[in-house]
């Protein structure tokens, strides 16, 4: 293991003795976030390794998996969907708004959108004004 870095050459040999006290029968997804062993932070380390799977090299994903720590799908799968889910652009979310208060002018009759201030008192509340049309 000499070409990987020293504190994760620590960590690794320290989820490997974590791993080999039950013979090798460690359910790593159930380690809590929070379990120290022999001054390590296991729980946080072994999610960090899950969170960034993808971008260890591939000698990091050896050493991992013969202990049992493999690719969480669960996971990856969300992180593809975060992914594959279309950005919406200012000018995108301001043409909803505007459809929106077109909508509400239709139903409503006007433009004066109630709008609750927290941590107001209810006779303080204002009214936004919203101007349709413009100079």
């Amino acid at each position: 293991m000499p070409h990987l870095a020293i504190t994760w050459q620590r960590t690794y040999t320290t989820a490997r003795r974590w791993w080999l006290e039950p013979e090798g029968r460690v359910d790593w997804a159930q380690l809590p976030l929070d379990t120290v062993f022999e001054g390590e932070q296991l729980g946080r380390r072994v999610q960090a390794q899950w969170a960034g799977w993808p971008g260890l090299e591939a000698d990091h994903r050896d050493l991992l998996t013969a202990i049992g720590i493999e690719e969480d799908q669960e996971l990856v799968a969300a992180k593809q969907a975060v992914e594959a889910k279309p950005k919406v652009s200012r000018t995108d979310r301001f043409q909803q708004g505007l459809v929106a208060l077109a909508r509400f002018v239709d139903r409503e009759g006007h433009a004066r959108v109630p709008r609750r201030v927290p941590g107001r008192r209810a006779h303080d509340d204002r009214q936004a004004v919203v101007v349709v049309g413009g100079p």
